[in-house]
């Protein structure tokens, strides 16, 4: 769909291969947030993140941004 997601000033490069975002463009528009328990063993806390228009799962966001590396001053999700 055609529904605005990230913007590239909140891409950074996390710890993992896929690129990683700190925030949704407007998150309570945009994203639609599922809390997962017990996410192969995290202690932060992990939602699955929709796409609020079509329902596309977009993959997980975890609230460990800060912890792998993000040092930005809103820094707190890892989208």
């Amino acid at each position: 769909c055609n529904n605005l997601l990230y913007e590239s000033a909140d891409k950074w490069r996390g710890p993992c291969i896929w690129p990683s975002f700190r925030a949704a463009a407007d998150d309570k528009q945009s994203l639609l947030h599922v809390p997962v328990e017990g996410y192969n063993g995290y202690t932060c806390i992990v939602e699955e993140v929709y796409c609020r228009a079509c329902e596309l799962f977009l993959g997980h966001a975890f609230e460990d941004g800060v912890v792998k590396g993000d040092s930005h001053p809103d820094a707190r999700w890892r989208h």
